[in-house]
């Protein structure tokens, strides 16, 4: 990552729930000081929501009512929209290996009225991005307010498999962490099986960890315990397209972002 703050690359490539995806992305670029590019790949039926940076850092009072679009660069955060067509996924991903973007914030439809999958649009991005990825469930809890723009990142899991899967789950925590006015009062590391792995802890964090063992299933365990503890925010590392919950129960990686009561970044490896 980059000093100058992160640089957030938001694809909107589906007409629904576009609202909090654009949120997280432009609060995490704008708290941060850093680069928000929104790569617009909807078809015309699909385009029916305006995407408003200036309406909304208006609202949470970062500009004043009125403001003009060059008034954007003067809270220090630079915003790019590009409008393409033609193959959605090759589209973005001709946009991020061109700009080596940080963070992809991806937006994961309503679980009544869609069915995630890995093989979709979001699934191949994350797979072929190699940085962080955070899903934005439409429904859940939140971290970023839209009304305000606060953000409120108390509690966070991260399930454990071992070293490895911990190391890079809090590197990519404490790389969030370092462009953002905050800091994270509770982590929860869950793992399932009998025994908790023994863990050389971060530095940073020992004082915030707390160990969960779960003797259910890794997916159960995942949407259980941040329902129960309040989680704002899973960490879920990954090594290629296997992930920790592939680890455990194989195809079941959809199923917890089908599930997500509250946004998940996905980190790989």
């Amino acid at each position: 990552m980059q000093s100058s703050g992160l640089r957030v690359i938001h694809p909107v490539y589906y007409a629904n729930d576009l609202v909090y995806p654009f949120i997280y992305a432009l609060k995490l670029a704008q708290a941060s000081g850093g680069e928000l590019e929104i790569v617009d790949v909807r078809t015309k039926p699909e385009a029916t929501e305006y995407i408003g940076v200036r309406s909304v850092l208006e609202q949470w009072k970062v500009l004043p009512a009125g403001s003009f679009r060059s008034d954007v660069a003067q809270t220090g955060l630079r915003v790019k929209k590009v409008v393409r067509e033609g193959n959605k996924r090759k589209v973005i991903e001709r946009r991020f290996e061109k700009h080596q973007h940080d963070l992809m914030v991806l937006g994961v439809p309503d679980n009544q009225t869609n069915r995630f999958s890995f093989n979709g649009v979001a699934g191949h991005l994350a797979h072929s991005f190699g940085n962080m990825t955070l899903f934005v469930p439409s429904l859940g809890r939140a971290f970023v307010d839209e009304h305000t723009g606060e953000i409120s990142l108390r509690t966070v899991l991260i399930p454990v498999a071992d070293q490895i899967f911990y190391d890079a789950a809090v590197g990519a925590l404490a790389d969030l962490l370092r462009y953002l006015p905050i800091s994270v009062e509770n982590i929860i590391m869950l793992h399932t099986g009998n025994d908790f792995p023994p863990l050389q802890q971060n530095k940073q964090f020992k004082h915030q960890c707390r160990e969960f063992l779960a003797r259910k299933p890794l997916v159960d365990a995942i949407v259980n315990t941040s329902e129960l503890q309040d989680v704002d925010l899973i960490v879920m590392a990954t090594k290629g397209r296997s992930s920790i919950v592939q680890k455990f129960t194989g195809s079941n990686t959809e199923q917890v972002v089908r599930k997500l009561p509250c946004p998940l970044l996905y980190v790989s490896m």
